[in-house]
């Protein structure tokens, strides 16, 4: 089976920019080891970008100039409409909108991926320009959108904000993100020391993590408003951060680490591995606004760690509160500060929730399992079948 994948945004082998970029390329390599064939359009984000390359057997086009991009999308897979089965497309933009409509004229089975909630219901860039409500390009590509093959709802809220755009609900899969458990799993509590000795740890410090963009939606200001009261309340915790972030946000980190110490607070940066970190770790912060089904999570949880995580969708299907792991209301550095001293106050609860996150992931979120059961959904659109039909 020939798939072609459409995203706005793929870097490639070793440099993933969104979540969703990165769920993208763990599902590409599944699929290559079942068998199929991927090719990936997406948007030409710089000069030295190549028009065409072949990266570990997945081929790849980048498209390009600005404003046009969606238009020679459509065109590039014009070109090739005899080699593709199914058209997988990640994310709903203007950039796929001309796909879609191309696809259904040429009946190419077509699967649209919600990649985060709210993304079916917000205004779009060009829609910001206009006076407050009218919405128009959210209106045009929610319409061309009701021509795909399938919905890909990767949590429960998604699966509810579709059904209020009145999918039907036979049109509407539900599958969620999946992740590598042989690159995110648990280690000994050995192995845990050695890594956090290399990482430039304290070892007989509890490590609490926090690995996202330092961005708003990622609630990184949360992360540090609370930190300050976490620190005092469990002084036998130190922070550590990885994620990219701007120059501001990097900047009120260091002055957080001065007014509390510079050993109280690690910032590592962009990491191209996450893994080692999350399997140093004891204990995952994650105080996001907004997500899908988020990875990060998923690869804690994977990697055993106890979590404390907002009460959003996507979060709230990985969590059941006090089973494996803990949610606190979003946006509220008070109740994160309060899970957290929750968390620490038994050391026996940790290790029960970081092995029942475990055993979450490793039964539900398996990307073999995953991989498997999107196969499945390719098929049944190429079979005629209803699309929900497939095997959870």
């Amino acid at each position: 089976m020939h798939v072609c994948m459409i995203m706005s945004s793929y870097h490639g082998e070793n440099t993933f920019q969104s979540g969703a970029e990165l769920q993208a390329h763990t599902q590409i390599q599944l699929l290559k080891s079942l068998g199929c064939k991927l090719t990936v359009i997406t948007k030409k984000r710089s000069s030295q970008s190549q028009y065409k390359e072949i990266v570990n057997r997945t081929i790849i086009y980048r498209v390009f100039p600005t404003g046009l991009r969606s238009i020679r999308a459509a065109l590039l897979l014009f070109q090739h409409r005899h080699e593709f089965d199914v058209v997988h497309i990640h994310g709903q933009h203007l950039f796929s909108t001309p796909v879609i409509l191309l696809c259904r004229l040429l009946a190419i089975p077509t699967i649209l991926k919600i990649t985060i909630a709210g993304q079916t219901t917000s205004p779009m860039a060009l829609d910001k320009l206009l006076p407050k409500g009218w919405n128009p390009c959210r209106k045009l590509v929610n319409g061309v959108s009701r021509l795909t093959s399938a919905y890909l709802a990767i949590s429960t809220e998604i699966v509810d904000e579709l059904k209020s755009q009145d999918i039907a609900p036979d049109r509407i899969v539900a599958l969620p993100n999946g992740v590598n458990t042989e690159r995110f799993h648990p280690v000994t509590a050995e192995e845990q020391q050695q890594l956090k000795y290399k990482l430039g740890l304290p070892p007989d410090k509890k490590v609490m993590l926090f690995a996202s963009r330092l961005i708003e939606r990622k609630g990184y200001d949360i992360m540090l408003e609370a930190w300050r009261n976490i620190h005092l309340a469990c002084p036998s915790t130190v922070l550590m951060l990885v994620g990219k972030g701007s120059p501001e946000a990097v900047h009120a980190l260091e002055q957080l680490q001065q007014e509390l110490g510079k050993d109280s607070i690690f910032y590592k940066g962009e990491v191209l591995d996450t893994a080692p970190y999350l399997q140093a770790s004891d204990l995952f912060i994650f105080p996001s606004r907004q997500e899908g089904l988020p990875n990060a999570l998923l690869e804690a949880m994977a990697c055993g760690c106890a979590c404390v995580a907002s009460d959003i969708g996507g979060c709230s299907d990985l969590i059941i509160s006090e089973k494996n792991g803990l949610l606190f209301p979003s946006g509220d550095p008070a109740g994160l500060v309060e899970a957290v001293k929750l968390m620490m106050s038994k050391s026996e609860q940790m290790e029960t929730f970081g092995q029942k996150a475990y055993e979450t992931v490793k039964a539900n979120h398996d990307i073999a399992i995953i991989g498997k059961q999107l196969l499945q959904l390719y098929h049944n659109l190429l079979d005629g079948k209803k699309p929900v039909t497939i095997n959870r």
